[in-house]
């Protein structure tokens, strides 16, 4: 019997085929579509947010 365990990477790139090929045959869902967009904005900016906080402040010259 064959292990049907797939790894992260694995399920990863499999979504990505499902969705170019629903891209690919013009099938796309408006609503899935904003929802993800507005999905994607909030990711970014949390992920910007972290890099800020990651950042160490600058150093002063009090020269």
């Amino acid at each position: 019997m064959k292990n049907q365990h797939l790894t992260a990477l694995e399920r990863f790139n499999a979504i990505d085929q499902m969705i170019n090929e629903g891209l690919g045959s013009g099938s796309i869902n408006p609503s899935y579509t904003e929802a993800h967009l507005r999905l994607k904005e909030k990711q970014e900016e949390q992920l910007r947010a972290a890099l800020q906080q990651q950042q160490p402040p600058e150093e002063m010259n009090t020269m």
